[in-house]
């Protein structure tokens, strides 16, 4: 067996609690590959039912490489997303995988279920994700920290025209995006840090 760094969970419609994290290499591993647990909600049993045994996973990038960080969960279709990052030659990418509710691979939806998306700098990672309509949007960094950047995708996985598209999160050098939402008129609100007078400051953008 491997160890389970969950980050985040979500309840299926009358169902299951789904918990998003990265099935880890070893103990001493801080990547591996993502996965997803299936929970009872009444006893916490894993749902045998469910995926393989209550437990899916799937690595998107170099072995052992992938890191977890986001989960968003669509009510009325029961599709499941899992955000975070995977090395591709060494270089950090953002990393979707999609599930059905049934704990298999979202057809459709990229390469098997997965999506990796190269940014500029590299070094980059989703750190939150929103549903909008079929769209999915990921907020994260790019360049180790350095720049904060947003990604629009289709129900297939393909981005949408202009995106990526890097976020200014203050006037200085360094910002990172934490979190996202999808206003009501569509317009996408993105949290986090940015760099002011040499201070590190909460920071909001809006992107229409």
């Amino acid at each position: 067996s491997r160890p389970f760094s969950g980050v985040a969970v979500a309840q299926e419609p009358g169902g299951d609690l789904i918990v998003a994290g990265t099935l880890l290499s070893s103990a001493a591993a801080s990547s591996g590959d993502f996965a997803l647990v299936a929970l009872d909600p009444s006893t916490g049993a894993l749902d045998s039912s469910w995926g393989s045994g209550g437990i899916v996973d799937i690595g998107l990038g170099d072995a052992g490489s992938d890191t977890v960080s986001s989960l968003a969960l669509d009510a009325s279709s029961g599709a499941i997303f899992v955000g975070g990052t995977a090395n591709v030659g060494g270089v950090g990418e953002f990393a979707l995988a999609a599930y059905d509710s049934a704990g298999s691979p979202l057809s459709g939806f990229g390469s098997g279920g997965g999506v990796l998306t190269q940014i500029a700098g590299g070094d980059a990672q989703i750190a939150a994700l929103a549903l909008d309509g079929t769209d999915l949007v990921a907020a994260g960094t790019a360049q180790s920290g350095a720049v904060a950047e947003l990604a629009r995708y289709t129900s297939s996985g393909t981005l949408v025209g202009g995106f990526p598209e890097q976020v200014t999160l203050g006037p200085g050098s360094g910002s990172a995006a934490s979190s996202v939402l999808v206003q009501t008129d569509g317009k996408i609100v993105v949290g986090g840090y940015g760099v002011y007078a040499s201070t590190t400051c909460l920071a909001l953008a809006r992107v229409n």
